[in-house]
């Protein structure tokens, strides 16, 4: 099974990258813009990374699990 992995240190830069983009938020666009689409890039890479380890790591089951549905 392949997961993302994280420590303590991956807290810290979530805390800091949320924090820094709600303060360009409120002090220049008033809305959450720049925070969506934070979240949505970093986790849309996060994805992207784990299926490319997966696939290189797991490419006859990940055929088969394509193939039955």
């Amino acid at each position: 099974m392949m997961m993302r992995e994280g420590n303590w240190l991956t807290i810290v830069w979530w805390i800091i990258g949320i924090g820094m983009h709600a303060a360009v938020d409120m002090l220049w666009t008033k809305s959450s813009v720049t925070l969506l689409l934070y979240l949505g890039l970093t986790l849309l890479i996060q994805r992207g990374l784990v299926w490319y380890r997966a696939s290189s790591k797991y490419p006859t089951e990940i055929a088969a699990n394509i193939a039955s549905q």
